[in-house]
């Protein structure tokens, strides 16, 4: 390798015909670059590796600035820069921050330079260079860096952050790139990172989807991505790989030349996606085969997929798991799985697949043989339409496909079943009307054991417990109490099997019902998942009367009525009745039976059941309207529960109990959990319920623990429950408080709950360094009566953190048998924080002939901590269309690392927990006031924010519906090709229609408003 040097700061490579700038902090521009280089190597040689063409338009040869120095290519002495490519492919590379400034890479379009920074960018245009980088993997790392107003014109590949932690990227154009190899936002390997506004438009041709140019390729953990709108890219849409907990909203993906929305993470969630016109599939999340990866524990929500060309609107598939899709359109063909476990799909609307074969159809499940994942486990659809499809709606290649509450007209089995399920809408009510609050139903299926009894994600559960009205949970209430029973199940070459099944309901006061022959139909299929449309009321009888009593009917006044449909009315008795008849309007319709099948006639009718036996007689009527449904109270959360939030009973964390009796653990929910595992003392002991029963057999300090996998949540609780033998003393510690900041004062009370008479005691108390004993005093237990006792505090061992052989003993004769403190302890909290341990490690009790007396010890815990509290925080208001966007902050007294989340979010508002980032697109009809409420934690304390938020109206000029841009009466490709036409253009006044939310630019919340209503008919 050539060179000339004058000193050690400033090189010029000959061969590749570059500077390089070393170890110089006086030059920080390139001015003074120019000097230094005449300085050096002499006036004509300046003029020809480093000049003005004309004032502030710059030509340079490479530049190589190699020592992290400040070296600015800015507006002070710039406003372009045209760099000579090296014949080592470089334009720039090193420690250089772009401001305000145009850079071109210049030598011939077939030898584009690359281009490396690691520093910020802020207002940069890069034009025809080969790849932006910031951050290398074969160089340096970037971290705690923002990016702003970058694009990227005429580029060869893209732009790339790499080896970068923390780092905030916005506003970013990418266009016009290589035909070939053109992406948008290439290789990028982040973590904790936060990348929003990106427009990637026409980066290379749709047709050459094998060159493997991405819209956005991001790897990571913990990275938030949203607002990103990608047109016309040869392969994927976008590509996120080998990661976790990536958020993603916001995104459009229109004409990729290979898939859209392309996903190979975990535990992460995709929200408000609109993938439309993809060669391949629309949506496809897959693993690694090769590597033998899988994929899952997502979510995705507010999905639009329209036409996907010759793949699928959504394709799940090798090794996926834990996946569920919610809330999302399909227009064309819809979700394809295949050789994955736990997919789950949730409110689906999916119309319009043409063609045949498996072209012309609404749902495919099927095995891929050759793959390392030759599976397909456990498959729901829940609450789906599915309608107008060429071929099939629903077509089950293989796989058990679970169908609950889902409207499709065409299906096709091929290999292993499916079944189809209803919600069961259950009313606990008392002899008197009264609702029965907290019972519990248990379901059992009387006829086969391959399907039955589900919960409302489609997991199997059998008992569920009732709201505080005395009814089974709405979905949209807790989902996994909301009970589902199996209609029918179909297996490949056997006909349909219908099931029957048996309800038993328990009161918290022990009373008993059950009701059998419970058969549900396609009656009671909901529109409206939580409007139910077929009622059972249980009724809990009077034991104190005599004679046959209705136990149950079906179905309830406030179900919908309409005429032609057939309604099955049906009474429950607790003892067999002889004579049965059913009434309409007081004429005799059938006899002989328990049940009645009506078609419902037009008008208003009454319905009538009289049954008897030989001990008495029963009536049961209904009033009932044809086409009138009466209005029911719209569903009210469980008033315990805020969003996302759990209750556990029993509420105490600490419990006592004796051998041969039981405890009832349960756990009240809205959150969606994809698992369900309950361990006794670490060893599992029961999975996929709410509710759990333990029988006590043996005596000690036992734990009971429950863990629900819900995504991105795990939700825990553990009781600790001091079991002892029936005549056993129990000697537990309470404390004054729970929780002591640091430096305060508490006291502990040793406190003894005898199961035989006592006549003293002794106990060592042990402690730790988090706090240290005071004073020691006696309690009244031994003294109680006017007995007189002996007392001594013990001794303290500070180093040791020991409390040894305190007493209190009855002097002369007596004992005691009530519960009480024998001492009280007093403490400090030292300056350390965490879980103060409090043991008893050794008791002596003496009984009545001053004999040891058996005992179970209860120990405590105090936790040494104090609370976060949150900065002030503020919303600004805004207009409809507007963003809505702050971050939360809180302070902690003891410098504990602190966990953020969000409850009460409005609709399609978003928080980042590592960002701690609110962000709020809101739309059209979103006018009125709005709050969410934050919450921090040091892993022990809280606290939590209110923020209020106000979205006003926009200004009304046409009463035409905006999102139907050119007001042809329907929403359709017309309308979005408008919008996306003038993509990036800005209005200060007079707005086009394009400009659907009237904010005075278009951009991906125009689309939005158009997309989510694509294929909507204006009247």
């Amino acid at each position: 390798m050539l060179s000339t040097s004058v000193n050690a700061s400033v090189t010029y490579n000959t061969y590749y015909e570059h500077l390089a700038i070393s170890n110089e902090p006086t030059i920080e521009n390139l001015t003074q670059l120019r000097e230094k280089v005449i300085d050096t190597f002499g006036q004509d040689f300046a003029d020809t590796v480093i000049y003005q063409t004309t004032p502030k338009h710059w030509y340079i040869h490479t530049l190589y600035v190699t020592t992290p120095d400040t070296f600015f290519i800015n507006n002070t002495d710039a406003e372009e820069v045209v760099f000579k490519t090296s014949k080592n492919g470089w334009s720039y590379n090193g420690y250089i921050q772009f401001e305000n400034v145009t850079l071109i890479s210049s030598n011939s379009p077939d030898n584009p330079g690359y281009g490396t920074s690691y520093y910020e960018a802020h207002n940069v245009i890069f034009t025809k260079f080969k790849n932006i980088y910031f951050g290398y993997k074969h160089g340096q790392n970037i971290s705690d860096l923002s990016f702003s107003n970058i694009t990227l014109e005429e580029t060869m590949y893209g732009l790339s952050f790499q080896k970068a932690d923390n780092i905030t990227a916005h506003d970013i154009i990418i266009k016009d790139g290589d035909r070939k190899h053109g992406g948008g936002l290439l290789y990028c390997q982040m973590e904790n990172s936060h990348i929003y506004n990106v427009q990637v438009i026409n980066a290379s041709e749709k047709n050459l989807d094998v060159t493997g140019a991405y819209g956005v390729q991001l790897s990571g953990n913990n990275n938030l991505i949203h607002d990103v709108y990608i047109d016309y890219v040869a392969y994927s849409g976008t590509s996120f790989t080998g990661g976790t907990n990536l958020t993603a909203y916001n995104i459009t993906i229109i004409d990729a030349g290979h898939n859209g929305f392309e996903v190979e993470v975990n535990d992460s969630r995709f929200t408000d996606i609109l993938i439309k016109d993809t060669h391949r599939h629309n949506l496809f999340q897959v693993g690694k085969v090769e590597k033998n990866a899988t994929r899952g524990n997502n979510t995705f929500e507010n999905i639009t997929s329209i036409n996907p060309n010759i793949g699928y609107g959504a394709c799940i598939t090798e090794g996926s798991f834990d996946t569920i899709i919610s809330n999302s359109t399909f227009v064309g063909k819809g979700p394809y799985i295949s050789n994955s476990k736990n997919i789950t799909l949730i409110n689906i609307v999916q119309k319009d697949a043409i063609g045949t074969g498996s072209a012309g159809v609404g749902y495919l499940s099927t095995i891929v043989s050759g793959t390392s994942f030759s599976y397909l486990e456990d498959l729901k659809i829940i609450d789906g339409k599915f309608s107008n499809n060429n071929w099939k709606d629903l077509w089950f290649n293989y796989g058990v496909n679970k169908i609950i509450n889902t409207n499709y007209t065409t299906v096709r089995l091929d290999r292993d079943y499916f079944s189809t399920n209803y919600y069961l809408d259950m009313i606990i009510l008392d002899s008197n009307e009264n609702p029965v609050p907290e019972s519990i139903i248990k379901t059992k299926n009387e006829v086969s054991s391959v399907a039955g009894c589900l919960n409302g994600l489609g997991n199997d559960m059998a008992s569920f417990i009732v709201d505080s009205n005395g009814r089974t949970y709405l979905p949209q209430v807790n989902r996994i109490q909301s009970p589902v029973l199996t209609s029918m199940y179909k297996e490949l070459g056997a006909d349909y099997l219908t099931l029957i099944h048996e309800a038993t309901i328990t009161t918290l006061s022990g009373d008993i019902v059950t009701l059998s022959n419970i058969t549900p139909d396609p009656s009671w299929y909901r529109e409206d998942p939580n409007v139910p449309t077929y009622t059972i009321t249980a009724i809990i009888p009077d034991d104190s009367t005599t004679g046959p009593h209705i136990t149950g009917f079906a179905p309830s006044e406030h179900n919908p009525f309409n005429a032609e449909e057939t309604k099955k009315f049906r009474v429950w008795a607790n003892e067999e009745l002889t004579n049965m008849k059913w009434y309409v309007n007081g004429n005799l319709r059938s006899s002989g039976s328990m049940e009645y099948n009506w078609v419902v006639e037009e008008g208003s009718h009454t319905i009538m059941f009289a049954g008897s036996n030989s001990d008495g007689s029963v009536t049961q009527s209904w009033e009932v309207t044809e086409g009138v449904q009466i209005p029911v109270e719209e569903p009210v959360e469980d008033p315990t529960l805020s969003p996302n939030d759990t209750t556990f009973t029993p509420s105490a964390s600490s419990l006592t109990a004796e051998v041969g009796k039981s405890t009832t653990f349960n756990i009240t929910t809205d959150q969606l959990f994809t698992s369900l595992n309950w361990y006794l003392d670490g060893e599992p002991v029961a999975s996929g319920t709410m509710s759990y029963t333990q029988e006590w057999v043996a005596p000690g300090t036992h734990s009971i623990s429950f863990e629900g996998d819900a995504g991105q949540d795990l939700i825990s609780n553990t009781w600790t429950v001091v079991v002892s033998e029936v005549g056993s003393s129990i000697i537990s510690i309470s404390p004054s408080s729970s929780v002591v900041a640091p430096g305060d004062t508490f006291s502990l009370d040793v406190y003894i709950d005898p199961g035989t008479p006592l006549s003293g005691s002794q106990f060592d108390l042990q402690y730790s360094s988090l706090a240290s004993v005071i004073s020691v005093q006696e309690g009244g237990l031994f003294s109680s009566g006017g007995l007189s006792t002996t007392f001594y505090e013990g001794e303290v061992d500070e180093l040791a953190s020991l409390l040894s052989a305190v007493y209190s003993a009855i002097v002369d004769s007596g004992t005691i048998s009530n519960p009480g403190s024998m001492a009280t302890v007093d403490m400090v909290a030292g300056s350390s924080t965490g879980m103060l341990e409090l043991a008893l490690p050794d008791v002596l009790l003496s009984d009545a002939d001053s004999a040891p007396a058996p005992y179970t010890v209860s120990n405590a815990t105090v936790l040494v901590d104090s609370a976060p509290v949150f900065d002030p925080i503020s919303a600004e208001p805004v207009t409809e269309g507007d963003t809505i966007m702050f971050m939360v902050n809180a302070t902690d007294p003891d410098s504990d690392p602190l966990t953020y989340s969000c409850t009460s979010l409005p609709d399609g508002a978003t928080f980042s927990q590592t960002t701690k980032l609110f962000t709020w697109n809101t739309q059209e009809g979103d006018a009125g006031e709005y709050s969410a409420v934050f919450d921090v934690t040091d892993g022990y304390l809280n606290d939590s924010v209110t923020v209020g938020m106000t979205v006003a109206p926009v200004s009304v000029t046409d009463m035409h519906p905006r999102w139907d841009v050119n007001e042809d009466g329907v929403v359709n490709d017309l309308d979005m090709t408008l919008v996306r036409h003038n993509y990036g253009n800005t209005y200060t006044d007079n707005l086009p229609g394009w400009d659907v939310n009237q904010d005075g630019i278009v951009n991906i919340q125009d689309l939005s408003m158009v997309a989510s209503r694509f294929g909507e008919i204006i009247e």
